[in-house]
């Protein structure tokens, strides 16, 4: 209000295009009270992220300044070409000539908009952390949408284990505020799909589930499950899988547990055959080598004339 300048004596009173009338009536209010009228310092206002409506968490289109630099970068990015430019000289140290110059380059498809608004990016956030946390939001953005690659760091969201209902699990992990919204999320296409983390092919692992790009089955996992180990200790395991492709293997599992149980048991009850065959095997070769009273020396002028013959 205008009686905050009386009331604190201001000498500069700093505020938004917006609160023009209030800054100037505290200067009416201060010579009423025979006080010496504040300096107004009036700026323009930063548009939100919608480039329309002016910067503010009411509004939920801010930028928090102490937001983590992924998030912050992130952010940026998502604004309009337009509005990157109004970013640039409100937010940023270049000069008015520097801008002109860019939005030249710009329009001459010298340079790509896009590279300018990464440049915005690491500029806003190294103000606000640092040179190296904008260097690596840099490389986490590119990874995400450029290369289409999961995140680095991947939030876990722990429940029960049991069939549940997609919408009624986003509401549960806090992934959705209600039912209605879950459900609006869903319809639009905005869930999660565990199966890109999942793929099957004839010709590997025998044509088993296994997680994308390597070779670990859904199998292996489960039995790793089995035997106590939790996601974060599978993940462990395996240096090349991350925590959201051992939660999408554990996902398929407990919803084919019945089946990849099954499966687990066939293949124990193989691999205990195939050891039986072959120490049975070695010990018909060790027999067939006593019966004849072959030494390994003899054996091998056999197998050395045999090769002879066959010349």
């Amino acid at each position: 209000m205008a009686y905050d300048s009386v009331a604190l004596e201001a000498d500069v009173e700093l505020g938004g295009t917006d609160q023009k009338f209030n800054l100037l009536m505290g200067r009416n209010l201060q010579r009423e009270y025979n006080q010496g009228s504040q300096v107004v310092v009036i700026m323009p206002l930063l548009e939100g992220l919608d480039g329309v409506q002016k910067m503010s968490k009411s509004l939920d289109n801010y930028i928090g300044i102490n937001e983590a630099p992924q998030e912050m970068f992130g952010k940026i990015m998502s604004i309009s070409d337009e509005l990157m430019w109004r970013y640039y000289e409100l937010l940023t140290d270049k000069t008015e000539a520097e801008i002109v110059g860019m939005k030249t380059a710009a329009g001459a498809l010298a340079v790509n908009p896009r590279a300018l608004k990464v440049d915005l990016a690491k500029l806003i956030v190294s103000d606000f952390h640092s040179v190296q946390a904008a260097e690596d939001a840099e490389k986490e953005f590119d990874r995400i949408h450029k290369l289409k690659l999961l995140p680095e760091a991947i939030p876990v969201r722990p429940t029960t284990a049991k069939t549940w209902l997609l919408g009624r699990l986003l509401v549960e992990t806090n992934l959705a505020p209600s039912m209605a919204e879950a459900r609006r999320l869903i319809e639009q296409g905005a869930g999660m799909e565990i199966s890109t983390l999942l793929v099957s092919s004839p010709d590997v692992c025998g044509g088993r589930l296994r997680i994308d790009g390597t070779r670990i089955t859904i199998n292996q996992i489960a039995a790793l499950y089995r035997q106590g180990l939790d996601a974060e200790e599978i993940a462990d395991r395996y240096p090349n899988v991350n925590l959201a492709q051992v939660y999408a293997a554990l996902s398929c599992y407990l919803a084919n547990k019945a089946e990849i149980d099954a499966d687990l048991a066939r293949e124990k009850h193989e691999a205990e055959g195939c050891g039986q065959d072959s120490e049975n095997r070695l010990e018909a070769l060790k027999e067939l080598q006593r019966s004849l009273s072959l030494t390994p020396a003899k054996l091998a002028e056999w197998q050395r004339a045999i090769r002879e013959a066959r010349r």
